[in-house]
C-alpha cells in the first residue's frame, strides 16, 4: 500500500478527521511526504482548524467518503447542463481595436 492509500484508508476510518501531525505519527512517513500526498488527494478537504501548542491553528483533515451505490443518470440529455456552464466573456466596446 503506497503513502496516499494508507492515508486515505486512515482517514475514512477517523470519523472526527486527522492533523497532518497524527497522520504522520499513525503512517510513520515522513511530514513532508504527508503533507504533499494529502495535499494532492482530490477527495481531501479541511473541516476544521484547531488550535495546538506552540502554533496558532492546526488544519483538520477529512476525505469525502463515496457513497456505494450511486448510478449515473439514464439519460444526459436531460440534465441542465447549460445552468452550471461558465457564461461566456462579453467584448466590451472600449476594448475593441477601431481600424
Amino acid at each position: 500500500m503506497n503513502c496516499t492509500q494508507q492515508i486515505r484508508a486512515l482517514l475514512r476510518k477517523s470519523s472526527d478527521g486527522m492533523t497532518i501531525e497524527q497522520i504522520v505519527w499513525a503512517v510513520k512517513r515522513d511530514k513532508a511526504n504527508v503533507k504533499k500526498n494529502v495535499h494532492a488527494m482530490p477527495d481531501a478537504y479541511i473541516d476544521r482548524w484547531e488550535a495546538v501548542p506552540r502554533r496558532q491553528y492546526a488544519a483538520v483533515w477529512c476525505v469525502v467518503v463515496p457513497p456505494e451505490n450511486c448510478p449515473k443518470p439514464e439519460n444526459i440529455n436531460d440534465m441542465a447542463i447549460s445552468s452550471i456552464s461558465k457564461p461566456k466573456r462579453q467584448r466590451h466596446k472600449s476594448a475593441q481595436v477601431q481600424s
